[in-house]
């Protein structure tokens, strides 16, 4: 028996040992997995959407300017968008991760931090480790069976608590109150600031979150095809 069938969409020029990276997290949970980039042909079903992370969401398209240390990636985001607003409408299960998080939001409603000091890699290149507080009562919380779990962020942009767009609830914070979890409550639609894909830099707990997507996807099996355009 074959598993679900979940999109993943990559920036343009992403590299191959990343896109691994994202595929191998849901693929090692029995997901078949089709890598789709900017201007490639999308299947006409799906069973799940991965988002993943890279360049900014650009400011404009939460009707803002892009600052001085913005880096859109305007491309992407005119091909990712259309694709999550239709899975929504769908309700096909969603795990959005990094930029992905930010892009749910917007695509929501919602608008971005252009620039957060502090929560990109370090200067030998590597993600920064630190504590989020999961809240209770979330689908987070009831996937990761923990209040408190280490993550890995690698990340510029962010969404404070007036930026959150309606219809999304706060899963997961920082210790200084930054928001690192979205979800919404109608459906599965998860997201994280940081990246659970990166098996070497957090615990074991994260693989429930890839298999609680997977699951969630092959209980859509056919009921998820996109609508138009």
């Amino acid at each position: 028996m074959s598993g679900p069938s979940i999109l993943l969409t990559v920036a343009a020029r992403a590299r191959d040992e990343i896109v691994e990276q994202y595929r191998s997290f849901v693929a090692r949970e029995g997901a078949r997995v089709t890598v789709v980039r900017p201007g490639d042909a999308v299947p006409a079903r799906i069973d799940g959407l991965l988002l993943s992370g890279g360049a900014d969401v650009d400011p404009r398209e939460y009707s803002h300017e892009p600052g001085s240390l913005t880096r859109p990636e305007p491309e992407r985001d005119a091909f990712e968008r259309p694709l999550l607003a239709r899975a929504i409408q769908a309700s096909t299960p969603v795990l959005a991760i990094c930029r992905g998080f930010q892009l749910v939001n917007v695509v929501y409603g919602g608008t971005l931090i252009q620039h957060l000091e502090g929560h990109s890699r370090d200067e030998m290149g590597e993600s920064r480790l630190h504590l989020v507080h999961v809240r209770p009562g979330t689908r987070l919380r009831e996937i990761l069976d923990a209040g408190m779990v280490q993550v890995n962020s690698s990340h510029h942009q962010g969404v404070a608590d007036d930026q959150i767009a309606r219809g999304l609830h706060v899963s997961a914070r920082t210790n200084e109150g930054l928001i690192e979890g979205i979800e919404a409550p109608d459906r599965w639609v998860v997201g994280v600031q940081w990246h659970p894909e990166r098996s070497d830099e957090v615990d074991s707990s994260h693989r429930r979150l890839a298999a609680s997507f997977v699951r969630a996807s092959a209980v859509a099996d056919g009921a998820s095809r996109l609508p138009a355009v």
